[in-house]
């Protein structure tokens, strides 16, 4: 391993405001519709007004980066030279991986 000082900076990237949008099909789709014509009317409206309401309280964001990887079978990894983890698991899956990606989201306080 390079000694800290020397060690390859990760570009480290901030996305404020993280775009994103709330597709009404697939709303309905995880309260178990199948089809548009299948919602009651009421239930309908229901569900654009909170939709409506729901996305003036979002503030989406997002901090991520991209990291080397080196993993030490059967549970060592080592995730941008300064994150360290014993886990079995972790390392199985990173295993032949050079990078990771790591992110931190939110959708806002509210």
């Amino acid at each position: 391993m390079c000694p800290a000082s020397s060690r390859p900076r990760a570009e480290v990237h901030v996305l404020d405001p993280l775009p994103i949008s709330v597709a009404r099909p697939l709303v309905l789709m995880r309260l178990g519709y199948r089809r548009p014509a299948q919602v009651p009317e009421r239930t309908s409206h229901m569900i654009v007004e909170v939709m409506e309401r729901g996305r003036g309280l979002l503030a989406p964001r997002v901090i991520y980066g991209e990291f080397e990887v080196h993993t030490s079978p059967p549970d060592r990894t080592e995730i941008g030279g300064a994150l360290r983890a014993s886990s079995r698991s972790l390392c199985e899956r990173l295993a032949g991986c050079r990078t990771a990606v790591l992110f931190a989201a939110t959708i806002g306080p509210a």
